[in-house]
């Protein structure tokens, strides 16, 4: 992974670990009510992620992102190929981090997203959201809706974080060398063609 390109992921996983963060304080702080505000905070959850499915601006940027993200995604499955094969010179720190993060993003992140963050904030937002008299329909429900979303903003936060501690990493250990442009690999190499040549000469 080129700098150029570590430096992309490490925006993605600003951006994301920003977001995350934000989810994750904001329910906190909704669902640690003390009595008395317990209904007008959760409420006010309802309506963040109304507002979060779709938000102005940071939805667009979000759309960029989306666009951009199928390259991050290509590089990381190939430095991760490269690390676990051994077709490159480089520090187990750093083949260790390009295996975690390809498998962070793929099998966990992604997956967790779609199958259980997302629908679990479109739940919020059907138990949470008030009625026209500005009443929750059921407050027993929205609560525990919340409650149950909490932890997965929780574990998001940790892996985006992890995401993160991956591409530090990365740009701790420098950049690797690839066996083919490595110069001692090409040194060892050029030294057995000029033995072969002088047997063949002693011949």
């Amino acid at each position: 992974m080129t700098r150029g390109a570590v430096a992309a992921s490490s925006f993605f996983n600003t951006f994301f670990i920003t977001s995350s963060l934000i989810d994750y304080s904001i329910d906190l702080w909704a669902t640690s009510s003390t009595a008395g505000t317990v209904e007008s905070k959760l409420a006010f959850l309802g309506h963040f992620y109304s507002w979060r499915a779709s938000p102005p601006v940071i939805g667009s940027l979000l759309l960029l992102l989306m666009v951009l993200l199928p390259f991050v995604v290509y590089s990381m499955i190939k430095e991760a190929v490269l690390s676990c094969f051994g077709w490159r010179h480089a520090s187990k720190t750093r083949h260790a981090a390009d295996i975690i993060q390809a498998v962070t993003l793929l099998l966990v992140i992604l997956p967790m997203l779609v199958a259980t963050v997302m629908p679990a904030q479109t739940g919020v937002v059907e138990a949470c959201m008030p009625s026209d008299n500005g009443l929750l329909l059921s407050l027993a429900e929205c609560q525990i809706r919340a409650d149950s979303l909490l932890p997965q903003h929780q574990a998001m936060l940790l892996l985006n974080l992890l995401m993160f501690g991956c591409d530090i990493a990365k740009m701790a250990d420098g950049l690797p060398v690839s066996i083919k442009d490595d110069p001692v690999s090409k040194t060892g190499e050029h030294i057995s063609q000029t033995d072969d040549f002088a047997s063949r000469k002693d011949k």
